[in-house]
């Protein structure tokens, strides 16, 4: 029986001097950190992976940048979903710290509620 192997890379270190929540603001990109964490991501799959089959990525520009090292170094084409991307967030675009400050609380106290289908809104 053949085996598959999926590995679910998660994107490098983001440059954020503002120090902000991203999410899925557009404008976030690799630092020179998290460059380095991708090339060492891509050293370690190149022992773990001999062939690599497809390589799928969130829009966001961070994950493009990510999977599009990973693509280049298996000589693959870097596939697009809309679908694999994070859930949005009330805290997009504000400080770290904001679920901390009382005027936020609001936005944490039904966990039951699922904040990221926009239907339920």
């Amino acid at each position: 029986m053949e085996r598959t192997l999926v590995f679910l890379v998660r994107h490098g270190e983001v440059e954020n001097p503002a120090r902000i929540r991203y999410g899925r603001l557009p404008g976030f990109h690799l630092s020179a950190a998290g460059l380095g964490q991708v090339a060492r991501t891509v050293e370690h799959l190149a022992t773990r992976a001999s062939d690599v089959a497809a390589v799928v990525t969130s829009p966001l520009e961070r994950a493009v940048e990510t999977a599009g090292i990973i693509a280049a170094q298996f000589g693959r084409p870097l596939e697009s979903d809309p679908r694999v991307i994070e859930a949005a967030s009330h805290f997009e675009g504000l400080p770290l710290d904001a679920p901390s400050l009382p005027r936020h609380w609001s936005e944490l106290r039904n966990p039951f509620r699922r904040r990221w289908d926009r239907s339920t809104r």
